[in-house]
């Protein structure tokens, strides 16, 4: 049983999870990935944070983490396929607002998959599975 954190701690907990997603420090499966989605779901949760620069944050993180040519290989493709998901909830709360924002956030996806997916390297490298009770 995992004892609730206080929102200060829940922050730090969330910006320590970014530094290992944009290390790859466990680059073996999603579950990073999906223990930082779903702390930012909670500050947001708890209003702590504002909604849009949150969901900036961490679409922007996974992009950086999936456009790094030093990280493995395996963890940027799957850093990738989170993407959409975190785009997504960009898109919902910028597209009434701001669609010039909207634009930039569908090119700057767009340019890193045309970086990481090419009909060659997805014969080498194909692409990770994600888990069923992705977001």
């Amino acid at each position: 049983m995992s004892i609730p954190l206080t929102t200060p701690a829940l922050h730090a907990h969330w910006l320590h999870l970014q530094w290992q997603l944009r290390c790859a420090l466990a680059s073996t499966d999603g579950g990073l990935i999906d223990d930082y989605l779903a702390s930012a779901d909670e500050l947001l949760r708890r209003h702590a944070c504002d909604p849009v620069s949150t969901r900036l944050r961490t679409l922007q993180t996974l992009l950086r983490s999936a456009g790094d040519p030093t990280l493995p290989w395996r963890w940027r493709r799957l850093c990738l396929a989170y993407a959409p998901a975190a785009q997504a909830r960009v898109v919902s709360l910028l597209h009434p607002h701001d669609p010039i924002a909207l634009q930039a956030v569908d090119a700057a996806v767009q340019r890193c998959r045309n970086e990481l997916y090419s009909p060659i390297l997805d014969k080498c490298f194909p692409a990770p599975q994600l888990r069923a009770c992705q977001r």
